[in-house]
């Protein structure tokens, strides 16, 4: 919740989550401390954030298309792999809270993927998500289904949870310029320019994908197309996503 501009911000991973909470961090003078290390991160670790709404505020999140959130959630969990065997503080302390909340750790994520390679594919990442996950634990935040993220918290008054169409906007961020512009219209508050933070490290990138690969190029048969969208069927359907 952001009581300064009354309005309510449901955090939904890999679409643009970041530079919403930069955005605002920025707007509140927020500033990064020695376990957050930007004000964005700081705000939304803030108790209550992105856990209910109170009547009268605007409610709203940001979407992205499933086949390419799917991709950027490959890149994280690339990137948690990575730290952890680098034995990165944020990366370890993200897998603590993982496993507090019954998600699966990266190194039994990795054997379920039965990897033989030191990362794995994205073919096998895929079929973990599809196929393995809910077997063994609770689906990470990170590329779970955008619409349960959505219904994931109760109102204020703990009656019952936020339906989808509770929400007063739902942006995209294949026009997040355009639809963060339109939030902060609608709120009062000023922006000067639109943020766009955690993008990709082009070193995992260039690692996994190679230069300038697309989303779909990591569609390599159309059955992995149609399984990704079986997956992601609600948030397809409801949002009217293409691959």
């Amino acid at each position: 919740m952001i009581d300064e501009y009354k309005c309510g911000y449901q955090l939904v991973p890999k679409s643009g989550s970041q530079s919403v909470c930069e955005y605002f961090a920025n707007l509140l003078n927020i500033q990064a401390d020695e376990k957050n290390k930007t004000g964005g991160y700081k705000l939304r670790r803030k108790p209550g954030q992105g856990r209910g709404t109170i009547e009268g505020y605007y409610t709203f999140s940001f979407v992205r298309n499933p086949w390419t959130r799917l991709v950027s959630g490959y890149y994280e969990f690339l990137k948690y792999v990575k730290g952890s065997r680098k034995g990165n503080p944020h990366h370890v302390w993200q897998e603590k809270k993982w496993i507090r909340q019954g998600k699966l750790p990266i190194s039994q994520m990795l054997e379920l993927m039965s990897s033989k390679e030191d990362l794995p594919t994205f073919d096998a990442f895929a079929d973990f998500v599809i196929n393995i996950e809910e077997q063994h634990g609770n689906p990470n935040g990170h590329w779970l289904s955008q619409c349960r993220t959505l219904r994931s918290f109760y109102l204020t008054n703990k009656k019952r949870k936020i339906c989808i169409s509770d929400y007063d906007f739902i942006g995209r961020l294949e026009s997040f310029g355009k639809d963060l512009k339109h939030v902060a219209g609608v709120i009062g508050a000023p922006i000067d320019y639109v943020p766009w933070t955690h993008k990709t490290p082009l070193r995992i990138r260039r690692q996994v994908a190679g230069s300038g690969k697309t989303y779909k190029e990591f569609y390599t048969n159309q059955k992995l197309i149609d399984d990704v969208g079986k997956y992601y069927e609600e948030d397809i359907d409801r949002f009217k996503y293409t691959f």
